[in-house]
Order: C-alpha cells, then structure tokens, then sequence
C-alpha cells in the first residue's frame, strides 16, 4: 500500500460530535500524532470558511489546507488559492423564485453570508444544530456566491428541480447549494496539486453523503461508523463511528499513527 502523506477530514459528525458539543478527543489526539509523523492535514467542509473558523477548527486543528463550501474554495494555510462561485443568471432565477414563495435563503460569500427575508423557525431549527449568528437581510444583486442553504421542507423542492444546481438536503428544514463541479472530490485533487501529494497518498473520512466524491477520490476512503448508508457502500473501509473513536482507530489500522 502506498504510504499515506496527506489525511483529510470532514467537520461534522466526522470530527466535531453534535450530541457532545465538541471534537472528539481522541481525533484530536490522532491528528497531532499523523501531523508530528509528517503526514498533511487537510479539513474538508460543506460549512464556509467562516464557519468553519466559528466552530473552532481552525485553532483545534494543525491544518495545512481547507477545502470550504464543499469545495467552492480551498486555502493553503490561510491564503484563498482557488475560488469557484455559483452561476449568477442561474442564482438570478433562483432567488426570484425564493422571494416570489417568501422561502429564506441564506447566501454564502467568501466574506460571510447574508440572507434574502427574516430569520424565521426554519432557520431556528438548522441553528439549533449548526449554532451561527444572524446574518445580515440584503438583497441578491448578483453578488459573487459560492453556496448556499434554502431553508425549505421537501413540499417545496419542485420550485428547483430544474436548476443546474447540486442540492443536498441535510436536514428536513434544510437544503444545500453546491455548483455541480464543486465537490470535495475535485477540491481534493486540486488540493494534492497544491501540495504535491499523489491522491493515492491521501486517506479521507466523512459521513455525509456529500463525502462520497472525496471517498472515491482518495486513494483510501474512509466512512465512519455513524455514516449515511450511501457513504458508507463506496468506502474502502467503515470504522468506528465518531463516540467510539473510528478516526484514531482507522489511522493506526493504516499505520499513519
């Protein structure tokens, strides 16, 4: 097996355990241990670059790269080295749609985000789960996006079912917007170019089904035990899931620790 140089993780449900309020200590303590062997440490998110600073990643981790808004973006240490925005015409449409059904947006730019109507329970609901602050109301005027969240039950998913959008619903409230070229699949290889790492030097872990790309991708593809089943039918190997320490348990199976 080719020696793995550049490990790749996932935020949410990956690392970051929703039921205990933090990162799992043992990921933790894995990471610094593949960092101090030499290994890269790459965090790859659906969550923008500033959320994934708000959660603490970026201090808990001793990351060399972030591939952020499922990879719209990614940053070599802190410095932004490739960006890939929405289509206007196609957001154009979108949002009037949004408006005219009085259905929130929030819209995600390198910068933070903003949102198109008053926050409301849907919103309340996502928060509750991925706590952020209030983005600011402003109008889309073809503003530069890289993501965003509708925050819409499935009732509603007829109004984008023709948009050349990839939707990811994560939650009953809640629905991603990704461009259909950014996956963390294409950000990872683009991330090893970067680097100079060959992707079969890189081991990936994820949970949601937006990992699959990045699974595929890597030369190991790793879901944890509490995976959604779509991941978990693609990964070279299922371990332990986030509370019963799989991140620590899968490193030292591949010898990176």
């Amino acid at each position: 097996m080719t020696k793995i140089r550049m490990a790749v993780f996932d935020i949410d449900w990956t690392l970051f355990d929703h039921h205990q309020g933090g990162f799992t200590p043992s990921a933790l303590r894995a990471i610094f241990a593949a960092k101090k062997n030499g290994v890269k440490i790459v965090i790859a998110s659906g969550r923008a670059y500033h959320l994934i600073e708000r959660i603490g990643a970026l201090d808990a981790i001793p990351y060399d790269a972030v591939i952020a808004s499922n990879g719209a973006c990614i940053y070599i240490g802190k410095k932004c080295v490739y960006q890939r925005p929405l289509n206007k015409e196609a957001m154009a449409t979108l949002m009037r749609r949004m408006n005219q059904h009085q259905i929130l947006v929030e819209l995600i730019t390198a910068r933070g985000s903003f949102i198109n109507l008053p926050r409301n329970e849907a919103m309340n609901q996502i928060y509750f789960h991925f706590p952020a602050d209030t983005p600011p109301i402003i109008a889309y005027k073809n503003q530069t996006v890289l993501t965003g969240i509708l925050f819409m039950s499935a009732s509603n998913d007829h109004l984008i079912q023709d948009l050349p959008f990839d939707f990811h619903r994560f939650h009953e409230q809640g629905v991603d917007i990704f461009d259909k070229e950014n996956h963390k699949g294409n950000a990872l290889l683009k991330t090893c170019e970067f680097l100079h790492i060959n992707i079969e030097a890189c081991i990936a872990f994820g949970d949601d089904t937006n990992d699959i790309e990045m699974l595929l991708a890597a030369g190991v593809g790793v879901a944890m035990g509490n995976a959604k089943p779509q991941l978990l039918e693609v990964a070279d190997f299922i371990t332990h899931p986030i509370e019963q320490d799989g991140i620590e348990f899968a490193l030292k199976k591949y010898e990176v620790i």
